[in-house]
């Protein structure tokens, strides 16, 4: 009786196609915290205490990389905005850590170095 076993080579195949798959699938969605930023940045200038309020439903301890650098600047922002006095610089030290490299030319990067003043 003659069955059809798949190779172990067809199996990597299949499998490696699977996890490419969920990778995509997995990047092209944001997450619900980059929605959050996303929304708080939109509103940042007409809407600074709308911007707030976002910010201040988002768990900022769990945040990391580039998720916690924007946080960053929008919660200085915010702060700015309300007329709320800045006690430190660490929250623009997050941001300038992240986006002060060279690899970050962009928006972002320069409201970073801004907030730090």
């Amino acid at each position: 009786m003659n069955t059809l076993k798949p190779s172990v080579c067809q199996l990597k195949s299949i499998a490696y196609c699977l996890l490419s798959a969920a990778f995509l699938f997995s990047c092209s969605q944001p997450s619900p915290v980059r929605e959050q930023l996303s929304r708080a940045e939109q509103v940042m200038e007409t809407d600074s205490r709308a911007a707030a309020l976002v910010l201040d439903s988002i768990d900022s301890s769990a945040l990391r990389g580039e998720d916690a650098a924007l946080y960053a600047i929008l919660r200085t922002q915010t702060d700015y905005k309300r007329d709320i006095p800045l006690t430190s610089d660490s929250l623009a030290r997050i941001a300038t850590d992240y986006y002060g490299t060279s690899l970050h030319k962009d928006y972002h990067a320069a409201m970073a170095w801004y907030t730090l003043g």
